[in-house]
């Protein structure tokens, strides 16, 4: 059936065979004359568009915040992505890859294929249901990427460090240490409870402020 073959390509091919030909591209602005091929051409044209700029929005969340976009981030050091990594095919971003494929392989079908409005609409779904489940597939394999990690400052109470940079006396400035806070190694600002603490000096850290400045001492072995 042309429909069932159609709907095989691979979307990389369609979208290649649909931007061959200038004309398609200037017959896509031209309202009234997409309406008279069908109103489903319409259709299509508003899916892809529309699919199109929200898919990329949320892939580019997806990149730079991940999980999804969905990200709460409070910069008092906990982290925490809003969703599991659990396989899912129905998503906002799956959806929309369904919307984005759909809208552009049924303006190929019709347009460049050359097929009717009922095969063109199996196309149209076959390959945009082949593009949701390549979204979530990839949303799924980005989420068990990413490592979670929740950071709670006040783990680092009792633990010992080093000093990464000298900490002046109590009261004349601030140093950094380094100290694993939640499993995580850290570099942190630190203050002296006496004395200034040299570089590479072992410290203790006794207290941390609302500001996650810890409070140290030297524990004297080096």
């Amino acid at each position: 059936m042309p429909a069932l073959m159609h709907a095989q390509h691979s979307i990389d091919a369609a979208w290649l065979a649909f931007s061959l030909d200038p004309k398609l591209w200037s017959l896509l602005i031209d309202l009234p004359a997409l309406f008279d091929i069908g109103a489903d051409v319409v259709v299509y044209l508003a899916f892809a568009v529309v699919g199109s700029l929200i898919f990329i929005f949320r892939l580019a969340l997806t990149l730079f915040l991940g999980a999804d976009g969905d990200v709460d981030m409070d910069f008092g050091g906990d982290i925490d992505v809003g969703h599991g990594a659990g396989f899912g095919l129905l998503s906002l971003f799956s959806i929309t890859a369904f919307i984005m494929g759909a809208g552009w392989a049924g303006l190929a079908a019709r347009l460049e294929w050359g097929l009717g409005p009922v095969p063109a609409a199996f196309s149209s779904a076959g390959i945009g249901f082949t593009l949701m489940v390549l979204a979530s597939t990839m949303m799924f394999v980005l989420q068990r990427a990413v490592h979670v990690v929740k950071i709670d400052h006040r783990t680092a109470v009792g633990r010992t460090g080093t000093a990464y940079q000298n900490i002046p006396a109590r009261g004349k400035g601030v140093g950094k240490v380094r100290v694993v806070v939640s499993s995580q190694s850290m570099i942190l600002p630190a203050v002296s409870t006496g004395d200034a603490i040299a570089s590479f000096a072992s410290v203790r850290v006794l207290e941390v402020r609302d500001d996650n400045t810890l409070v140290v001492e030297p524990t004297g072995d080096g």
